[in-house]
């Protein structure tokens, strides 16, 4: 049966030729439709519940929110093992924070369960809305005493005015939650603490004959006393700090009644020269090339990186920046884009140096390409077991990628080279591609399903984890399977045509014509 369809395919090159082209045309159409993202989501069986309670909430109020949301835990049977952690340190707090929490919920086994976005849709509904407390919940996987959230998209927003930061932020915030695809958006500068500034009027205290550093250095000292002098005990020197009475600056108002000292000797309250303003602070200010600049984030849900972005430029293409505002992606973003370029490159070097193998092996230029072809042919059919598999275009497949460019050759090589046997013998290209065929049909078959089959663990895995090595699996497997049509069928057409090239380009060297 082989015989005869490679019979046919030698007698109808054109139509072989078309159908082969059209099917990789076809095929790699498919990634127009694909995302791309850093790396695929993994349900490693846990999900994190972040707490945040009003600035200023002491650890017992924060430590009753948290039992309220566990109550409300406990109608989900997918749930193993809960740890929680209440007033943990954050970034921005080195000390801890008294008004933040975290549950880390272990699921059962996840051939037990529903998927981990469904438990996590699940656990969302469960908690609601808890009063004076904002909860966010993201599966994750364990990573120690803490948590790695999956998948993500990170931007920064630049300006040197504070205000202009807040409000853009606040707006992209806002626009990022109207994606479907995106939830849990938050700023960096929501991390914010309330303050107080005294505002020193210099007008007013000059009048009295006082210093915008006398006032500071009182109220430095008032607020949070000043050292004047060190006691010795037993050889310890002991810091004597003084600050003004703890009882009678409880308040703000008692601030403002600060006594200051006058070169005339007289007193003054600190509410004649300067003014108290409360407002919100940074906890921190970050920069980048002296930049300042506010993270936005929010994570991805049923959807890819690539996705996500497009849908989040489309939005802004509409939206003025203010002043001096600008963004840029980073995060996953610069990740999968650093990643892809090296990539590529290493896929086009891997290409230049299998062709210069196979053709320094078969001592030509030209009978390498006819086994080169194939590769193109592995990699949109790899692209589309991705597809259908519903995966992405992530590092993991692209590695894929670059491990079936080695693979799928060696059955042409296989096939070629038997061809060149056969001609060596005497045979014609047509009879020694008629003769071949059928004799390395076997040996073919036996290492393409060996190393099929031997993929299909890594491909239908559904373990903790599995996401990750699924996608390199398929495009393999899928490349590999394809491909080796491709290498019975086309790789003996395209041989044939560069046999009958050839032999035409020497005729004419040789004819009465081309030598005049």
């Amino acid at each position: 049966g082989y015989r005869r369809l490679l019979k046919f395919a030698i007698t109808h090159k054109a139509l072989i030729v078309g159908v082969a082209l059209a099917f990789m045309i076809g095929s790699a159409s498919v990634l127009s439709v694909m995302g791309m993202e850093f790396m695929m989501e993994m349900d490693q069986g846990y999900v994190s519940v972040s707490i945040t309670t009003p600035r200023g909430s002491v650890l017992e109020e924060t430590s009753g929110t948290v039992d309220t949301v566990l109550a409300r835990l406990d109608g989900i049977e997918e749930i193993e093992d809960i740890s929680v952690t209440v007033g943990g340190g954050g970034l921005l707090s080195a000390g801890g924070s008294s008004n933040s929490a975290s549950i880390s919920i272990k699921l059962i086994p996840k051939l037990q369960r529903k998927p981990i976005v469904e438990v996590e849709e699940d656990i969302r509904t469960a908690i609601g809305a808890v009063v004076g407390a904002e909860c966010t919940v993201s599966a994750g996987s364990s990573m120690g005493a803490g948590m790695m959230s999956g998948g993500t998209v990170d931007m920064n927003i630049y300006s040197e005015d504070q205000e202009i930061l807040r409000q853009t932020s606040e707006d992209i915030v806002s626009l990022m939650s109207t994606l479907p695809a995106l939830r849990n958006a938050s700023s960096s500068m929501e991390e914010s603490y309330p303050q107080s500034r005294v505002v020193i009027d210099r007008n007013k205290a000059s009048s009295y004959g006082l210093q915008a550093s006398s006032v500071a250095n009182t109220v430095s000292m008032a607020v949070s006393g000043r050292t004047v002098t060190q006691y010795k005990v037993a050889g310890d020197e002991i810091d004597v700090v003084m600050r003004y009475d703890v009882d009678r600056l409880q308040y703000l108002s008692d601030l403002e009644n600060l006594t200051l000292m006058t070169p005339a000797g007289t007193s003054v309250p600190l509410s004649e020269v300067a003014s108290i303003i409360s407002d919100q602070g940074l906890s921190s200010i970050t920069k980048s090339n002296r930049k300042q600049y506010v993270t936005v984030s929010a994570e991805i849900a049923g959807s890819t990186l690539s996705e996500v972005t497009a849908d989040i430029d489309r939005l802004l293409a509409d939206y003025t920046f203010l002043g001096d505002s600008s963004y840029e992606y980073t995060g996953s973003f610069i990740s999968m884009t650093d990643s892809f370029e090296s990539l590529l490159l290493a896929l086009i070097l891997g290409f230049v140096l299998v062709y210069m193998v196979i053709a320094s092996q078969f001592e030509s230029l030209a009978y390498p390409g006819t086994i080169l072809f194939s590769i193109p042919i592995a990699w949109t059919a790899g692209l589309c077991g991705l597809f259908f598999m519903g995966a992405s275009v992530n590092v993991a497949s692209f590695i894929g990628l670059i491990l079936l460019m080695g693979i799928v050759v060696n059955n042409g090589i296989v096939l070629v080279d038997y061809i060149n046997i056969r001609r060596r013998a005497g045979l014609s290209a047509f009879d020694a591609i008629l003769e071949a065929g059928p004799i390395r049909l076997r040996p073919i078959l036996m290492t393409t399903i060996t190393t099929v089959v031997g993929l299909l663990p890594m491909v239908f895995s559904s373990g903790e984890g599995s996401e990750m090595q699924a996608p390199m699996g398929a495009v393999i497997a899928v490349g590999l399977t394809l491909s080796t049509l491709v290498t019975l069928v086309l790789i003996p057409v395209l041989y044939l045509i560069l046999h009958n090239i050839r032999k035409a380009i020497n005729n004419r060297r040789k004819s009465p014509v081309a030598d005049l």
